[in-house]
């Protein structure tokens, strides 16, 4: 029976041990050390301004989609697939893992709590249905700006880089380690052994007991370091303890040893350039990656604001579709009252008429055949089936039978009477609106693959805004909605054309025309006069502030806008004169209907009362052109229906002018706005010229990020010759070992005897013998070095070619804009003429007025294209010459992109303190009580939700504290008045 002293003894060492080779220290120890470590060393890379990071954590921003709001070191299990799920509970017929589901599982791979700010909650069940949920998020007019911030948070892109950067910092940290003092692995071990009739056992005192237990316990510590030069010393403390159990007593002896070694190569693996190859690639590699970060943000804002103005530029694609199908539809629409209000006719060609060919009593006056150009005519705006059948009766001829037919099928009840200028317009009509079609489907294509970008669900609805197209907007809608209201005025007063003018439907006619009148000269004559301000203030001071600084590059393009202006004054003021004749008759038609009947009407006019107006009793208030008009003399006389008919008539003229004014309102407009359309001047920073094409390149050599880590490769290319070739050396080591022995019975404390102390020196020789691969490793790396100087120089012609090719497209992009700028203008005066034409009833121009919209398209999609296309390349060339700097919003720091933007902080870290966004540390373990209760899988453990933990102080920073609150759609009800929610 052992001793209790003995059984004391024994449970303190079997605590001991426990606790050595138990489960060591905690995850979230290791994980906060590797934080700090990893950190500290990404904080001394920021030795340079052009790459300092101002943000670098691999902890996303809790507002991301991806942010993982649970405890970092005990994270529950996300969703599985179902099929594979059984093989984590039986695998192969052996029960697996029963404690998986100890911390729960999440019911979604996103952060289930991102939607929050956009006013979405989890249903009852504590889910979100993605495909609702998403489709439910709501942004709109969101600046690029606000596009950048929402990048930085959701982009899974730029996360990735962040996590490389802590990675390769990460693998340094190991390599510093590696250089430091180490602790070996410590062991310790209890053996016991058990025997009877024992007569001795050395170094134990004889004791003659039989029945005797042996305890043996061991214990190793040690500690190691690695030498710059390739050295490496060894001290190791192992300490033996056996115990001794008997029947009556028990003995206990220790041994100490103390043993030490140092090994130095002086060949093969020896030298600072071998030993330290490790440790230099991997600070090498952080500055790279500090580097590809840096380059990345650039990158990630051109690529981003690229993006944003192609967006843009279809959404401009789109508008000038429909402002050219408006256009399109007014000129239909005059086409059509025009052709309404005519004498109509339908013609089919007839080479001869018939022998037998009489015109019936019935379609005399009707029926008409010109021999001069061999057409058959029916003169009316239809044809009744009576008519149509004694039309065909006339000549059994075929030839008359085809061309009757045709008159009948095209004149025939219920056939609209359109002029062959109207259906060339409708056609168009139907091809522009398939255009428009395809041009909206490639802007949701657009769209989605920017929500992509930014990282965001496909299916979520994201509206940009739109103001930096207001330059483009070259007629102002106010002006456009003026000109569509007078094109509809004379919807008021359609009617058949054998059907009496209405009078009350002429007075509304007038009154509307006298409303539209004071906006035509609002927002037409004053606001359009106002803009011819900024363009001869561009002309004197040669710049313009709207949308980028419009700079004229020769004198001959001053000249050529100074001539423009001119002929914009010209055409502003025939445009008023043609508007202000027309109030003059608006204002004699107010005074004639101003009593609200006809009858009072005609009383006016009708000076002695006796039922007709003659042309002596005409007043000369009013205007002498209504005498015309009335066209009555001495011998003819006007009634009241016709005095109905005349006003409705010169009301109708009266819209013909003011529709005209405007139209060249209009055009005067679209002229003085393009003028003033410039572009962001490509300069060096502090620079008030132009660089040349060589000065860009030299720039860019000397700037570009990318290319330093290309010629630090080549270096690392040649350093790794030198390893190469030190393998093909032979090996010789100096070792020196040594150890030190305390018996049994020794004091506590060392001491260090001569007798007790063994030394060994020595060398080890390794002969090179086989070095096939050694060889074929040095080999490799000379015909690696070769390539990594070559690639290098590929690399810079490279970079070379984009800057050159960037440059010169800015150039041409500049000068095609200056060419789109007189394109629009001749378009514009193209199509006021073509339209003016068509509506004085000249059907040959219906094909002038066709190809006078679509150059005017042309050129305003040419002239956004160019803009964005030079806008673009600026980016490029920016980002490519590697003298982009982005603030710590990650914004472009150009006056441009930085309109609307407070102050930002300096980037970067302080090198010599910790970096403020460290990662988070929770305080407090999870908690037991689950978060989101969800059903437990067949035959599986019960589960429960995971603990969602606080948003850590970094995971909560703000870029540039976008404005959720805007997008929420709380409150927002359905169709049945329910509460928007996820489902």
């Amino acid at each position: 029976m052992l001793h209790s002293r003995s059984i004391h003894r024994f449970s303190v060492w079997v605590t001991i041990v426990s606790l050595v080779v138990g489960p060591g220290c905690s995850r979230k120890f290791w994980r906060e050390q590797a934080d700090r470590d990893t950190y500290e060393a990404i904080a001394e890379k920021q030795t340079d301004e052009r790459w300092l990071l101002p943000d670098v954590n691999i902890v996303p921003d809790a507002r991301s989609r991806f942010y993982d709001p649970y405890d970092p070191d005990c994270k529950p299990l996300p969703p599985d697939d179902p099929a594979a799920s059984e093989y984590m509970r039986c695998a192969n017929g052996m029960r697996g893992y029963k404690s998986w589901h100890k911390f729960g599982e999440t019911f979604t791979m996103e952060n289930p709590q991102w939607l929050d700010a956009f006013g979405i909650s989890l249903d009852e069940t504590g889910q979100v249905d993605p495909a609702q949920a998403h489709s439910s998020v709501e942004l709109s007019s969101i600046t690029l700006q606000e596009a950048i911030e929402l990048s930085y948070i959701h982009s899974r892109d730029y996360q990735s880089e962040i996590e490389d950067l802590y990675l390769s910092a990460l693998d340094l940290t190991f390599q510093r380690f590696q250089f430091g003092v180490r602790y070996l692995e410590p062991t310790t071990g209890i053996s016991s052994t058990l025997s009877s009739n024992v007569t001795g056992a050395p170094p134990f005192p004889r004791s003659g007991r039989a029945s005797t237990t042996y305890s043996t316990g061991t214990s190793n510590l040690g500690l190691t370091q690695l030498l710059p030069a390739g050295g490496q010393w060894a001290l190791e403390i192992a300490n033996s303890t056996m115990w001794i159990f008997g029947t009556n007593n028990q003995t206990r002896g220790s041994a100490s040893d103390i043993a030490f070694s140092l090994v130095q190569p002086l060949l093969f693996g020896a030298g600072r350039h071998v030993a330290m190859e490790g440790l230099t690639q991997a600070e090498r590699n952080v500055l790279y990656t500090t580097r590809d970060l840096a380059r990345f943000r650039r990158s990630f804002f051109a690529d981003t604001a690229s993006s944003f103005l192609q967006i843009l530029q279809q959404r401009q694609v789109v508008s000038n579709q429909l402002s050219n199908i408006d256009r399109l539809q007014t000129q239909i629409e005059i086409q059509r009252v025009r052709d309404g209000r005519k004498p109509f006719q339908t013609s089919a060609a007839l080479r001869r008429l018939p022998d037998d060919f009489e015109i019936p009593e019935s379609l005399e006056g009707r029926v008409v055949y010109d021999d001069d150009d061999g057409f058959l005519f029916w003169r009316d705006q239809s044809i009744t089936d009576a008519e149509s059948d004694a039309l065909l009766a006339i000549s059994d001829d075929p030839e008359y039978q085809r061309a009757a037919a045709l008159i009948v099928e095209f004149a025939g009840e219920g056939n609209d009477p359109t002029s062959q200028s109207a259906l060339q317009l409708l056609t168009n009509l139907s091809n522009a609106e398939n255009t428009l079609r395809a041009q909206e489907r490639v802007l949701q294509d657009l769209q989605d693959a920017f929500k992509t970008q930014l990282g965001l669900p496909p299916d979520i609805n994201l509206e940009i805004d739109t103001s930096l197209l207001e330059p483009f907007e070259l007629i102002d809608p106010d002006l456009s909605e003026v000109e569509a209201s007078l094109t509809d005025t004379l919807q008021i007063v359609d009617r058949p054309l054998d059907a009496p003018a209405d009078f009350d439907a002429v007075v509304r006619l007038i009154r509307e025309l006298d409303r539209l009148a004071g906006e035509v000269e609002d927002k037409g004559l004053d606001d359009v006069l106002a803009e011819f301000d900024p363009v001869e203030g561009l002309i004197e001071s040669g710049r313009s502030g709207i949308s980028g600084q419009r700079e004229f590059t020769s004198e001959e393009e001053i000249d050529r806008v100074r001539k423009d202006l001119r002929r914009d004054k010209r055409l502003y003021r025939v445009a008023q004169s043609e508007f202000e004749a027309a109030v003059r008759d608006l204002e004699t038609l107010k005074a004639i209907v101003e009593g609200g009947s006809a009858e009072v009407a005609f009383q006016k006019l009708d000076g002695n009362g006796d039922g007709i107006i003659q042309l002596d009793e005409l007043s000369d208030v009013f205007d002498k052109s209504l005498r015309t008009r009335l066209d009555i003399d001495e011998n003819e006389e006007a009634s009241i229906e016709e005095l109905t008919e005349v006003v409705e008539s010169i009301a109708r003229e009266i819209r013909e002018p003011m529709l005209f004014a405007t139209q060249s309102l209009e055009v005067v407009q679209a002229g003085l706005r393009t003028e003033l359309i410039g572009v962001n001047k490509f300069k060096l920073p502090n620079g008030t010229e132009t660089p040349t094409i060589q000065e860009a390149v030299r720039v860019g050599l000397e700037n570009r990020l990318d290319l330093m880590n290309a010629k630090a490769e080549v270096m690392d290319a040649r350093r790794q010759l030198e390893i190469a070739a030190n393998a093909l050396e032979g090996g010789l080591d100096v070792q020196i070992e040594g150890s030190h022995t305390a018996g049994p019975g020794a004091p506590r404390r060392l001491n260090f005897r001569r007798d007790q102390l063994q030394l060994d020196v020595g060398l080890q020789l390794t002969t090179p013998l086989d070095q096939i691969d050694e060889r074929n490793t040095y080999a490799e790396a000379l015909v690696s070095y070769q390539r990594a100087r070559r690639d290098y120089m590929a690399f810079e012609d490279t970079v070379k070619t984009q800057i050159r090719s960037s440059w010169r497209q800015l150039e041409v992009s500049e000068q095609q804009l200056e060419i789109d700028r007189r394109t629009i203008r001749q378009a514009a005066v193209q199509y006021d003429s073509a339209a003016q034409n068509a509506s004085r009833g000249n059907q040959a121009n219906a094909f002038d007025l066709l190809q006078a919209l679509g150059s005017l398209l042309q050129a305003q999609n040419s002239l956004i294209g160019d803009w964005v296309t030079y806008e673009v390349n600026r980016l490029d060339i920016y980002r490519d010459m590697g003298i982009m700097e982005v603030d710590s919003l990650g914004i472009w720091q150009d006056n441009f992109y930085q309109q609307g933007q407070s102050p930002s902080p300096d980037p970067g870290f302080n090198s010599s303190e910790p970096p403020t966004d460290a990662p988070f540390i929770p305080d407090e373990e999870p908690s037991d009580e689950p978060t989101f209760p969800l059903d437990s899988i067949p035959e599986a453990p019960p589960v429960r939700g995971p603990e969602i933990a606080p948003a850590p102080p970094q995971a909560q920073r703000r870029f540039r504290g976008l404005d959720f609150a805007r997008f929420r759609n709380i409150g927002r009800r359905s169709s049945t008045g329910d509460t928007v929610v996820a489902r």
